[in-house]
């Protein structure tokens, strides 16, 4: 009995898992924190591997080969960066190396396991464990609107805003914004009215809970989806969505506040671009390999960047934007592969660019760059994992 009949039902498993976020949080004796779903993504991959992939199949991407070079040039910084970190300090550096290779290896997993009637589920699933995780995100919001009792486990104290499971409310809009975008590619496809029903509502949820998270790379981020999707195919979601935003500007008052305080340069504006400040400046300290990928929380303490209060908060692990990090943390030559890895990903969408799949596959990529220049969302968990999952299914549509 071959193990990869397991397979699919262990991914099925995973995005059935993605709604609990991290709501449970487990830390291993060395300090090392995972979550249930780092554990079926383990599975998932360990079983992948033992299973002996015809890894033939996907280096014809061009994708794969930019990905492996950076996997082993982010491998080879983490190496070089024990010239200048204790091991355990690196080790700590590799988990996050570790946790990358994994989730977005779920792509290739995806590609060369799942069938066709298999990937169409999966697509669903997503969907669903979205739409539940925005309904999750509502009862929160009614229930617990102040988590300032959660500032001393290293989460920031968020007040009167939709953070449902992910704990953040920025993290949360980006991935509602992916979401959104399968939504909107399936909706261009005839289906029966219960189908295209629950996708209605699903959307109609990820908008308002967008809004309700008052973020305002989430809503840039939406901003950039509706205008591409507009201009490219769905003229009569960019009239929805702005009439949504018309209507939040008017009946909530916090989403114009939330709005003004990104020109009047408010307080979290001020920590972003701290936090963009000292990615560059551990950056220009370190051009050719950077300090390793990811030693950036002890990088950050070395360098007289946070002080020990800094180094416990969760956010010390990458800076408020993807780019800057990967370039801290593995040089310039570090971010023209990755950055080759997403174009070439990009491209391969293109081939599909008279359907509605290549287009949405390029408009999730372009929002989640836009995104991630404010939060670091592309190295998120549960972003991460969405959007390996779902690239995975349609790159191989036909």
């Amino acid at each position: 009995m071959t193990l990869n009949r397991f397979l699919p039902p262990l991914i099925f498993l995973s995005i059935l898992i993605l709604p609990v976020g991290q709501l449970l949080r487990f830390t291993t004796f060395g300090g090392a924190v995972f979550t249930p779903l780092d554990v079926a993504v383990g599975g998932i991959l360990l079983i992948f591997l033992y299973s002996s992939p015809d890894f033939k199949k996907i280096v014809k991407y061009p994708f794969f080969r930019w990905w492996a070079l950076f996997n082993a040039w982010a491998l080879v910084t983490l190496i070089f960066s024990l010239n200048f970190f204790s091991i355990s300090e690196v080790i700590s550096g590799a988990m996050f190396w570790v946790r990358w290779v994994g989730y977005s290896g779920l792509l290739y997993v995806v590609l060369l396991r799942l069938k066709k009637e298999e990937k169409e589920k999966a697509f669903y699933l997503l969907i669903i464990s979205s739409f539940v995780i925005a309904i999750l995100g509502f009862i929160q919001f009614v229930i617990y609107k102040d988590l300032s009792f959660l500032a001393p486990l290293g989460w920031d104290p968020h007040q009167n805003r939709i953070v449902s499971t992910f704990l953040d409310p920025n993290f949360l809009a980006g991935f509602l914004v992916l979401s959104s975008c399968l939504v909107l590619a399936k909706l261009e496809k005839k289906m029966d009215k219960r189908k295209q029903l629950f996708l209605l509502v699903s959307l109609g949820a990820f908008i308002l809970a967008i809004v309700l998270t008052f973020s305002r790379s989430g809503y840039l981020s939406l901003l950039v989806a509706v205008l591409l999707f507009s201009a490219l195919r769905l003229k009569w979601i960019s009239f929805l969505v702005i009439m949504v935003l018309i209507l939040s500007l008017v009946m909530i008052p916090k989403v114009g506040e939330r709005l003004r305080g990104a020109f009047e340069f408010d307080e979290t504006s001020q920590a972003r671009v701290l936090s963009w400040s000292n990615a560059w400046t551990i950056a220009s300290e370190n051009p050719l390999v950077g300090v390793g990928f990811n030693n950036y929380r002890y990088a950050q303490l070395k360098s007289d960047l946070i002080d020990e209060a800094g180094f416990e908060s969760h956010s010390a692990t990458g800076s408020d934007s993807s780019l800057l990090l990967v370039l801290a943390t593995t040089g310039f030559m570090g971010l023209f592969l990755f950055l080759m890895f997403y174009l070439n990903i990009a491209r391969e969408f293109l081939k599909k660019n008279k359907r509605a799949v290549g287009l949405t596959g390029v408009i999730m990529i372009v929002s989640l760059f836009a995104h991630t220049q404010f939060v670091n969302s592309i190295f998120y968990p549960s972003i991460l994992f969405f959007v390996s999952i779902a690239w995975g299914v349609m790159i191989a549509e036909d």
